[in-house]
C-alpha cells in the first residue's frame, strides 16, 4: 500500500467514532502530502461548490494555497508529520505494563488524575478503550500510549508522558510495548504529530518509523 493510500486511511481513522461513540470534530479541511502526490478531504458540512474547489487537482502548493483562499484569512492552519509502525519490538525496560497481561491492582489507583477521568480509567483498563502500554514506577504511570482512534484494520497511537519525566525515553518504550500489543488487532498501526513537537518527531526517528508525509488541517 502506498503513502498516499496509508495517509487517506489514516486521515479516516483520525476522524472517525472513538470507542465511546463520539465523533473527533473533523477540520474544515486537511490535505495529506506524500511524495507521490495530495489528496484531500474536506467536510461535509462545506458547501459543495466549496468542496469542489478545494478538491480540485492541482499540486500539493495549489491544494494548500487553494485551500487558505477558499476558507479565508481568518482559518486556523496546523501541519504535522505522519508515521508508518512497521516494525515493533518489545523493549527490555523494568515497569512496562500491556494490556494483554493481567492489570495490577495496584494500578486501579494510579491514574494520572489531571489527564484521565475515573470512568475512563477503568474502561482502559477493562481493555474497553482498545491495547496500551505504560511504565508504571513506584506507583505511579510515567507514559502510557493506547488507541485513542481505531477503524477496521487501522489503529493510532496516542503517546502520553508524565511532565516531570520526559526526555527518557519513556515514550518510546511505550509506543513499542504498544505496537507489539495493538498489531494483533490491527495491521496497520499510525502513529502523527505536531510540526513543533520535536520530542514526538525524535520518538518515531527512535523507533525507525517510516515517514509516509503531512497532514495540514485547516480550521475556521
Amino acid at each position: 500500500m502506498d503513502d498516499l493510500v496509508l495517509l487517506r486511511h489514516e486521515m479516516a481513522t483520525l476522524w472517525g467514532v472513538d470507542a465511546y461513540g463520539r465523533h473527533e470534530p473533523a477540520p474544515d479541511v486537511a490535505v495529506a502530502v506524500a511524495r507521490d502526490g495530495v489528496t484531500v478531504r474536506a467536510d461535509v458540512r462545506l458547501p459543495a461548490g466549496v468542496r469542489a474547489r478545494i478538491t480540485a487537482d492541482g499540486t500539493a502548493t495549489d491544494v494548500l494555497d487553494r485551500a487558505r483562499r477558499v476558507l479565508g484569512a481568518g482559518a486556523t492552519v496546523t501541519s504535522g508529520p505522519s508515521f508508518l509502525v512497521e516494525h515493533a519490538t518489545l523493549p527490555d525496560t523494568p515497569g512496562l505494563l500491556r494490556s494483554d497481561a493481567p492489570v495490577p491492582p495496584a494500578l486501579v489507583p494510579a491514574r494520572p488524575v489531571r489527564w484521565w477521568q475515573p470512568g475512563e480509567w477503568a474502561d482502559l483498563l477493562a481493555g474497553a478503550l482498545g491495547p496500551w502500554a505504560m511504565l508504571v514506577a513506584d506507583g505511579h504511570v510515567r507514559a502510557l500510549c493506547h488507541t485513542p482512534r481505531a477503524s477496521g484494520r487501522y489503529a493510532e497511537a496516542g503517546v502520553w508522558t508524565h511532565p516531570d519525566h520526559r526526555r527518557r525515553g519513556y515514550a518510546g518504550a511505550v509506543t513499542a510495548a504498544w505496537a507489539v500489543t495493538a498489531r494483533r488487532e490491527y495491521p496497520v498501526l499510525f502513529y502523527s504529530t505536531s510540526a513543533d513537537n520535536r520530542a514526538s518527531a525524535g520518538v518515531a526517528r527512535s523507533l525507525g518509523l517510516r515517514p509516509l508525509g503531512d497532514i495540514w488541517q485547516f480550521r475556521r
